[in-house]
């Protein structure tokens, strides 16, 4: 299936997802005010700092996309859960973006790592989506 090539970067860039908020969260965690966008009013919901936030949805994404290919008829719940959980991730990352520019006027590279990463696996749950859809509508 064509649909399957999109798996592995899957997997990949929430592996780097992860990588990277559970990097976040330790330095929230053990020294939160070393950035004034990782500190700032916005740093969190609930409590909750975005970050672990954040490293929960990656590992959510990377179960799911490693399930995929032991389970295949887990994949099409697989794809779209994570279609569902990348495109929330991407338009509260695009808020987030938004508030450190235009807000708090400062930007941290490692939430803009964050961001991309999350962007990207959005973009590919589309098209593997849609690539699915095709396969299975197909005569």
């Amino acid at each position: 299936m064509k649909s399957d090539k999109f798996r592995l970067p899957i997997l990949l860039l929430a592996l780097a997802g992860l990588a990277d908020c559970l990097l976040l969260s330790y330095w929230y965690l053990t020294d939160p005010f070393t950035h004034p966008v990782r500190s700032g009013d916005y740093s969190k919901i609930a409590g909750v700092p975005n970050a672990i936030l954040g490293a929960a949805a990656y590992l959510a994404i990377a179960l799911l996309a490693a399930l995929e290919k032991k389970r295949p008829r887990f994949g099409s719940l697989s794809s779209v859960a994570v279609f569902i959980v990348s495109g929330l991730g991407t338009f509260f990352s695009i808020y987030l973006t938004f508030v450190a520019v235009f807000v708090i006027r400062r930007v941290c590279p490692y939430c803009l790592f964050s961001s991309l990463a999350i962007t990207a696996i959005f973009i590919c749950s589309i098209i593997k989506t849609k690539t699915r859809r095709r396969e299975t509508y197909a005569i």
